[in-house]
């Protein structure tokens, strides 16, 4: 069975060490260290003509990946649809796969025939994303490790786990062995710290001892006893979703998931990494341990929002009669009522594939979107919106308005005016800060500029009027 690239990608080179990201001005690099930023995921889209190939969309601004121009080597998101009848075009967004040997791959750009690799010397793009002669391609640089998307969990920075025992997992007495013996959440040993690397991967700190969790090689049970900066395979985790509010960890220092277990009196409850499924005792659930959250700061990239969703011809007015009683041709200002809808939605940690884990807060906008009649967006004032929203939250502002028409009649006639309209929704992403107090006692605060918001609004735009023909009418 032949290879194919999941639905949902990210690349990531190892010569760089990073990801494949959307940058500003719709150009791409090796930027982000973070394999969760939604600056990182791309959607693969099958080619209607030849199922070898493929074309890639950018899912941040939801452009196609092309040629910048006809001259230039750089490989941008611009295009605002596939093009692939024509390829002997420089505008075709066609792309060839080919898988090496240990499941890594090289994009060939089908138009020029040439290499996509990321451009490690200067001269004002250094690390973008470049076309290079599939004659000489560098071996580092075109070779890119593709990742499902789909199967990514991305855990919160600072959180503790509960098993299905319903029981927090932390430390038993003096020692470093972890186990599912606390039912309080406050707790010190039961907050634990996510620590990633460039891979995907990750580090478990537990706060209290200011130790990593590692796994020990002959029996299996999981410890936080390793204190090096160096992290190695029995000292690595990456996170399996379970279901919308579960996750299970493998080890990979055995490649297993971890359960809850008990060996008779010697550990009770303790945390072992050798399921190969994951069963009722593999499932963790996950609270994250922020005290309060507050978001400052929203910045829309109203260039990388797309359009979408466009009805046509919504009724707004089925019909409002104007009538002429004299006998003389009269020209009038009328206005039509309609009753005006708009919705917002503003959705923070779209990357988390989870329910959920956090605290429940309110953002505050200055400034919303909203499509205009030419189908641009647009950043305007929120004062006429909702107050306050909390994140994933869909309001709606409604209100009664009028448009203004004028029409001439003729003496003794009368018209019947109707209103129509066409809805269209936006999304637009946002970067913001996040300002977190993991503790209020101490009032410690983590701020962390966040690139995962997105902004999703519906709104009216060419709001028309159509007019019956004139009908005389009789004293």
């Amino acid at each position: 069975m032949s290879q194919r690239l999941p639905r949902f990608v990210v690349f990531y080179s190892k010569s760089a060490a990073k990801y494949l990201t959307y940058q500003s001005g719709q150009e791409l690099g090796m930027q982000s260290g973070k394999v969760s930023s939604p600056l990182s995921k791309f959607e693969v889209v099958p080619s209607m003509v030849d199922s070898s190939k493929v074309h890639l969309r950018s899912c941040y601004n939801n452009k196609y990946l092309r040629q910048k121009n006809s001259k230039e080597i750089l490989i941008i998101a611009a295009a605002d649809k596939a093009e692939e009848q024509n390829q002997t075009l420089w505008s075709s967004t066609l792309f060839q796969p080919e898988f090496v040997a240990d499941g890594s791959v090289r994009l060939l750009h089908v138009y020029s025939k040439q290499y996509l690799e990321w451009y490690s010397y200067g001269h004002g793009h250094q690390d973008s994303l470049i076309l290079v002669d599939s004659k000489y391609p560098n071996p580092n640089n075109n070779v890119f490790q593709p990742i499902d998307w789909e199967s990514l969990v991305t855990l919160p920075r600072r959180l503790s786990f509960k098993g299905d025992n319903w029981w927090y997992l932390g430390l038993s007495g003096t020692g470093t062995l972890l186990q599912f013996e606390t039912q309080d959440q406050g707790h010190k040993s039961v907050v634990n710290e996510i620590v990633y690397l460039p891979d995907g991967t990750f580090r478990i700190k537990n706060v209290s001892l200011g130790a990593f969790w590692k796994i020990n090689a002959q029996t299996g049970f999981i410890s936080a006893d390793d204190k090096s900066t160096t992290p190695t395979p029995e000292s690595l985790f990456s996170a399996v979703k379970a279901n919308e509010s579960s996750i299970a960890l493998r080890s990979l220092g055995n490649n297993k998931l971890c359960k809850r277990f008990t060996i008779l009196k010697n550990v009770i409850n303790g945390l072992n990494a050798m399921e190969s499924e994951i069963t009722q005792y593999a499932r963790l659930m996950l609270t994250e341990l922020v005290a309060s959250r507050s978001i400052t700061n929203i910045d829309f990239h109203a260039n990388d929002g797309w359009v979408y969703s466009e009805t046509t011809n919504v009724v707004l007015n089925p019909g409002q009669d104007v009538i002429n009683h004299t006998t003389k041709p009269q020209t009038l200002e009328v206005n039509i009522p309609y009753y005006d809808v708009k919705t917002s939605k503003y959705c923070t940690g779209t990357a988390q594939t989870l329910k959920q884990l956090g605290p429940v807060f309110e953002i505050h906008p200055k400034e919303t979107a909203h499509v205009s009649d030419s189908r641009m967006i647009e950043i305007i004032p929120s004062s006429l919106e909702p107050p306050s929203y909390v994140s994933g939250e869909t309001k709606s502002k409604e209100s009664w308005t009028f448009k203004s028409h004028q029409i001439v009649l003729k003496p003794m006639t009368k018209v019947t005016l109707k209103l129509f309209a066409n809805s269209i929704a936006c999304d637009v992403p946002f970067t913001y800060t996040q300002h977190d107090v993991l503790d209020e006692a101490t009032k410690q605060v983590e701020i962390r500029v966040m690139d995962d918001g997105v902004y999703t609004g519906t709104n009216y735009i060419n709001v028309t009027v159509d007019a019956s023909p004139p009908e005389p009418i009789f004293h």
